[in-house]
């Protein structure tokens, strides 16, 4: 069983109401598919067709492998990059089709999405204000071992393009679920 972070002042996550009332003009891409292989441009596929307008950078593609708890530092790390209104599409998931959950964490005005698993908690920690919601939408044709490409990606997109997104409210104490 992996150890989870805990978080130290749950009064600083803002849980209720969380607008998506903003367009982005970017969406970075944090992840772990490395460069060689098909996932990175299979993910890149998906944010170019679902949001063509928007520009789409790969921050990190070589992220720890399947290693949520290092990349969360180096997101962390990366993170003085991020703009007001960004968006980072952020996949390292090593419990893909497992029960954890996919999430949009807002932190000081940069929106993430990505796995519940303990990669946006360096984040949440250092951020002013943070707001974290469970992503409450899984299209039929997602497959069980690519929720990057087939979930993460178009929330991006939706969000990226002031799109409605469906979300659900979590209990900050209950937001991981080891894979």
């Amino acid at each position: 069983m992996e150890t989870y972070y805990p978080v130290f002042d749950l009064n600083r996550l803002i849980t209720a109401g969380f607008p998506i009332d903003r367009t982005s003009d970017m969406i970075l891409i944090f992840s772990d598919f490395g460069v060689t292989g098909p996932y990175s441009g299979a993910m890149r596929a998906v944010v170019h067709r679902d949001a063509p307008d928007v520009t789409v950078c790969d921050l990190m593609v070589d992220a720890p492998d399947r290693n949520p708890k290092a990349s969360a530092y180096l997101l962390a790390a990366l993170s003085r990059e991020f703009h007001l209104g960004d968006v980072v599409l952020c996949v390292v998931d090593p419990g893909v089709g497992s029960q954890r959950r996919g999430l949009v964490v807002e932190c000081d005005g940069v929106l993430f999405v990505g796995p519940d698993n303990g990669l946006f908690e360096i984040l949440i920690r250092r951020a002013a204000k943070c707001r974290v919601k469970v992503i409450n939408w899984y299209p039929e044709n997602a497959s069980a071992s690519f929720h990057g490409r087939d979930i993460f990606a178009p929330i991006a997109c939706m969000i990226a393009k002031g799109k409605p997104v469906a979300l659900a409210d979590i209990d900050p104490v209950q937001r991981y679920v080891p894979a």
